[in-house]
């Protein structure tokens, strides 16, 4: 027997419906309350394999475990068939699916935001490691500033920002 949920009230959430994007990642196992539910399932084994191989492969970072696995899986499943089907697909999936790409978009923001501090600090930790060298320490900043060049608008601004305070005497 399903044990009905509750669905998640659309008035709590009102995500920009463009901010799926099916080249994104969805691996969260918990919504922003720190609720979830498991499910189990059977797959037959060449499925198994396959899905093994790509977790264990690490070719897909964000898919560190067959859990991500399926958990990717079913939100980009749920996204095709909701868009798919829209006038038949209950207003609940569709709330529930914002929802998720709401939670998802938060959480990638702090991963960003996670990969900017150890980024800066790490080429801190690497220009002070060359002190000696006043060349050394340039190559490394200029190294830091080119593969910032490529950054969307916002985190490229905010790269350039802190290399600029921390680093302005190298340039």
């Amino acid at each position: 027997m399903t044990k009905k949920r509750k669905p998640v009230d659309p008035s709590e959430w009102e995500p920009d419906r463009s901010s799926y994007n099916p080249d994104n990642f969805y691996t969260f196992s918990q919504d922003t309350k720190g609720h979830s539910n498991a499910i189990h399932v059977r797959v037959p084994p060449n499925i198994m394999g396959a899905v093994d191989e790509l977790v264990q492969s690490k070719i897909f970072e964000p898919l560190r475990t067959t859990s991500d696995f399926v958990r990717d899986a079913i939100h980009h499943r749920l996204h095709y068939l909701s868009e798919r089907n829209n006038s038949t697909v209950d207003s609940d999936v569709n709330s529930t699916l914002r929802a998720a790409r709401l939670m998802q978009a938060h959480i990638d923001a702090l991963d960003n935001l996670r990969e900017y501090r150890k980024i800066i600090e790490s080429a801190a930790d690497a220009v002070n490691a060359v002190s000696d060298s006043k060349s050394e320490q340039k190559k490394l900043v200029n190294n830091l500033m080119s593969e910032v060049e490529d950054m969307p608008a916002y985190w490229k601004n905010r790269y350039m920002q802190e290399i600029k305070q921390r680093f302005g005497h190298l340039l």
